[in-house]
């Protein structure tokens, strides 16, 4: 049998064998999640407008596919916002980063914030963490509560807001506490906890800062 004759023989005549093609598998998360970005230009305009969706997905895989093509927040123009929250796959609906989302208007945030000068670049260490502490489902039983993050960057301060589904003490706390604990520990770090409501009871309200629900410190 010649070389030609034996390649015809064993050949598959449906194409490469399964094991040529097969696709890896991807690693499922608890929940889809929706990436979003605000554009500072944009903003001027219509803030509404300028928050743009990136992508939802609901894979490990398609996470760090995402986390790794995105302008890294250090780098990131001033006045842009990243946020993170639930939804947007399947039957689940998509958590906007937005006040009034029904999801999010009976709760309220964990902020922090960290000197631009100072930090630098270990942002995004932070941010990242945070991401991961999302997506990964690291916030224990009270995790369903956790609707999303929101990553800001101005001109003197990298601002990062964990939202929250509601204000109930025992939830946020116990957020709270898991936040903090996931936290560097070689900063000096403020959370705050402030519902929405009184962020908004106080938007117009000049001079006047939002009164905080609890706090939690880090040295």
């Amino acid at each position: 049998m010649t070389m030609a004759e034996e390649n015809k023989t064993t050949a598959n005549p449906e194409g490469p064998s399964a094991d040529d093609s097969v696709i890896p598998e991807k690693h499922p998360l608890a929940t889809s999640w929706s990436f979003f970005y605000l554009d500072p230009d944009e903003a001027r305009k219509d803030w509404k407008l300028a928050t743009k969706d990136v992508l939802s997905f609901d894979t490990v895989e398609d996470f760090w596919a995402l986390y790794h093509h995105i302008t890294a927040l250090s780098q990131l123009k001033k006045g842009s916002d990243y946020s993170m929250f639930r939804g947007g796959l399947g039957d689940m609906d998509k958590i906007r980063p937005e006040w009034e989302d029904p999801h999010n208007a009976p709760g309220g945030c964990w902020k922090m914030s960290f000197d631009t000068q100072k930090i630098g670049n270990r942002i995004d260490d932070v941010f990242r963490e945070l991401l991961m502490m999302c997506v990964g489902e690291n916030f224990g039983e009270y995790g369903e509560y956790v609707n999303g993050v929101v990553a800001s960057a101005r001109a003197k301060q990298f601002r990062l807001a964990l939202w929250t589904r509601d204000d109930d003490k025992e939830h946020i706390d116990f957020i709270g506490q898991k936040l903090l604990a996931a936290l560097p520990p070689n900063y000096k770090i403020h959370l705050e906890f402030v519902t929405h409501a009184e962020t908004e009871r106080v938007k117009t309200a000049r001079g006047v800062d939002p009164r905080p629900k609890a706090t939690l410190y880090k040295n």
